[in-house]
This record gives C-alpha cells, structure tokens and sequence, in this order.
C-alpha cells in the first residue's frame, strides 16, 4: 500500500503545483506523508526534521473540515481572480485529490477523509520563526501533511 500512498500523495502534488502556478508563484505549496504508526508526535517530529536542520515541529492542535476550507481560501484562493463557480469546482477537486489518497491506502477507506478522518493544524518553526501554514490529515497509519508557505522547502515523502 505505501507505493499507492506515493502515487496519490504525487498527484495532490501536482494538483497543488498547478494552483501554485494560477496563483503567480507564491504561495509555495508542498505535500508529504508520513506512516503514523510510531505516534503522530514522533512522526512529524522525523517527517519535519527530514526538510532541513533549521525546522522543528512545536506541536499540532485538532482542526475540522471548516478549517481547511479557510486553509486554502485564505492561503490561495483569495489571491486567485476566478469566478466564484471555478473556485468551488477547485474546491471540490481538491476533496477528491485526499478521497484518491484514502482509497489508494485502504479500497474500504472514507472517501471524504478531510470531513470524516481526524484533521490537526502543525506548528512548525524555521530558525527560531513561525514558519508556514501545515496541516495533517490521518488515513489509516499514514499523514498527509499539506503545507503552505511563503518559501518552498524539500518536503521529503517518508
């Protein structure tokens, strides 16, 4: 199953590079994942410390599916000039990018995980300053972690 996880995780990818692209480069977005199979501290910890010594992971707090959708309105769609109708229908391709990613994990898993699955907002610093937007969706033993920021970072895939 990781293999599907590496397949689905690179395609929320690249649909997350192509908003990038829409939205005239910045902000940077990236996506990982990491097997949660050690504790959801413990893995991110590792998982952050994979993009680089300066990073650090102080902690996550739980979020709902609200959250997220005020996660990319604030951080993407907002600087988007679509109309309205194109901006839903983003919105709804993003849903089934993280549906693909569950039923890659598990053919029986939710196909809705960002309203079904736990969701936690991830605090992440670099050299000591708040650094980005992250959050992490749980499917099955793995996070998806999706983060943007101002910067793009190596967002390892573990």
């Amino acid at each position: 199953m990781a293999e599907n996880i590496e397949v689905y995780t690179a395609a929320l990818g690249g649909f997350l590079n192509a908003l990038q692209r829409i939205a005239g480069g910045e902000p940077s977005f990236s996506v990982g994942y990491s097997n949660l199979s050690g504790g959801i501290d413990e893995s991110l910890t590792k998982h952050i410390l994979s993009w680089g010594k300066e990073f650090r992971y102080l902690g996550r707090s739980d979020m709902n599916s609200d959250d997220v959708t005020a996660f990319f309105r604030e951080g993407v769609y907002s600087k988007l000039d679509l109309p309205k109708e194109v901006i839903q229908e983003l919105e709804f391709q993003l849903l089934d990018y993280y549906g693909l990613i569950s039923a890659g994990v598990d053919d029986n898993g939710p196909f809705q995980p960002l309203l079904s699955e736990p969701l936690y907002r991830v605090e992440v610093e670099r050299n000591g300053s708040p650094y980005g937007a992250h959050f992490l969706v749980q499917i099955g033993k793995y996070g998806v972690i999706t983060s943007i920021s101002a910067r793009s970072h190596n967002q390892c895939v573990q």
